[in-house]
């Protein structure tokens, strides 16, 4: 690997690149290749390199993806030497290109800073091999191989410009582990309980075992707000080791995580707990990671409704943590974000959706925007390619399935424990090639598995989008 962000080869030296005569093996496609985004502009950073990887988080590329392609490091037969140039203006942009032609034109007419050789492809296609294709939305480029990026990146105003080279297929593991967190309020009253870091511990460990690609969170991280701020304080610190590890987390906004709970529990002030109900300050001061492999948000600055994505079992996945009881506004951006990636598999997570009868929940508490039957009605049940939706807030465990209008299956899982005493988590295990999943929930600080209905099961015949 050569070149760095800190030192720009600025000229091509040498002849140009070209591929010989030969078609490259399959196995000189030898390391995966790592791949940021950029949440605001949407171009993404290629490498082999984690160094190189990390030091483009400081130029906003923080959202991690997984490429699922591989690269050769060195060069070899029917190899070509892809260069990655870099332009500081305009708000950024890397481009890749294997033609000193072209790199000689973005270097000396655009501006950009050729940073040298950052891995080796071939020009030639091969069944091993994937075509990875350019798109350009005005001044930015992005570089991609899969058809749900392709089909997101068209839904969102880029242009298809060329086919670029092919890098290999990374072999599929079709099986993955998410890990979704219910109210973890009771565990964040004291210095002393230990449990909210626990659990990110033990998902530390586990990650390898479980293939664990995603964490999320259904809301009710901290039970209320005092002057001091405390409980928001060890919330950040109990969910540190996961950010620590760069294991994907997102959140979700539940009742007691707003100005609206004050101590004890009770409303701060009930005549205007409609207004402080979207009032969310201090939980985006404390728990707000910024743009931390996140793809968008409804609102900027806020992490009350946002998405991420991510590729695992040879699929692309879509997570959307919605506000409780969301505001139809947000509903709208919500229903933009999964029509804009329909190749996609859509998790859904909100505070309240399902009742602790496990039917979807009519009411808004009272204070509310909507209710979990209007999600349904005007965004769960309405998209094929929502496929999960997770929640909690009461009760303490179901599972329940309803068909979308388009026939799709969309299990939704419930889980509150409200535990004063262990830190119980729900897994998902999720089989792309068996078309199934398996559920559990294991709390770690007690080492108990919960079962019975709700709490476990297994889900065969399932139909992901691949």
């Amino acid at each position: 690997m050569t070149g760095s962000l800190a030192a720009p080869v600025l000229a091509l030296l040498g002849p140009a690149p070209t591929a010989s005569a030969a078609t490259p093996t399959c196995a000189s496609f030898d390391t995966t290749v790592l791949e940021r985004v950029h949440p605001v502009t949407q171009t993404n950073s290629l490498t082999l390199s984690r160094g190189q990887s990390a030091a483009t988080v400081s130029l906003g590329f923080t959202s991690v993806r997984d490429a699922s392609v591989r690269a050769a490091s060195d060069g070899g037969t029917g190899l070509v030497a892809v260069h990655r140039l870099w332009r500081p203006s305009r708000g950024g942009d890397f481009f890749y290109s294997t033609s000193p032609t072209e790199i000689r034109r973005l270097v000396t007419t655009l501006g950009y800073l050729d940073q040298g050789t950052v891995f080796h492809a071939s020009v030639v296609p091969r069944s091993c091999l994937v075509a990875v294709w350019s798109y350009r939305h005005g001044t930015r480029h992005r570089y991609v191989t899969s058809a749900a990026d392709k089909a997101a990146l068209v839904a969102a105003g880029w242009k298809k410009q060329k086919l670029r080279f092919y890098l290999a297929k990374a072999p599929v593991d079709p099986t993955f582990t998410i890990a979704v967190m219910p109210d973890t309020q009771q565990e964040v009253l004291s210095d002393g309980d230990g449990r909210l870091r626990n659990r990110a511990n033990y998902l530390v460990q586990q990650r390898r075992k479980l293939d664990l690609r995603y964490v999320s969170h259904t809301g009710d991280v901290v039970n209320w707000d005092t002057g001091d701020h405390a409980q928001y304080r060890r919330a950040a610190a109990g969910l540190k080791p996961l950010e620590t590890a760069g294991i994907p987390l997102s959140l979700s906004i539940g009742n007691h995580d707003t100005r609206a709970t004050c101590p004890g529990g009770s409303a701060c002030d009930a005549a205007k707990t409609r207004q402080l109900f979207r009032t969310t300050a201090t939980f985006n001061r404390y728990l707000n990671p910024g743009p931390l492999d996140q793809e968008g948000a409804f609102e900027a600055g806020k992490i009350d409704n946002t998405y991420h994505v991510f590729t695992a079992g040879g699929a692309s996945w879509l997570v959307l943590n919605l506000e409780l009881w969301p505001r139809k506004s947000a509903v709208r951006w919500a229903q933009q974000v999964v029509a804009s990636h329909p190749k996609h598999n859509v998790i859904v997570l909100t505070h309240s959706y399902l009742t602790s009868s496990g039917k979807i929940y009519s009411g808004r508490g009272g204070y509310g925007d909507t209710s979990g039957t209007y999600l349904y009605d005007n965004l769960i049940s309405r998209y094929a390619n929502i496929r999960l939706v997770f929640s909690g807030h009461t009760g303490q465990a179901k599972h329940r399935v309803d068909r979308g209008v388009h026939g799709n299956r969309v299990d939704s899982y419930l889980l509150a424990v409200h535990s004063a005493t262990t830190n119980p988590m729900r897994f998902l295990t999720i089989n792309t090639s068996t078309r199934s999943m398996r559920t559990w929930v294991y709390a770690p600080w007690t080492k108990h598995t919960y079962t019975g209905a709700g709490y476990s099961g297994r889900v065969t015949g399932l139909k992901w989008l691949r």
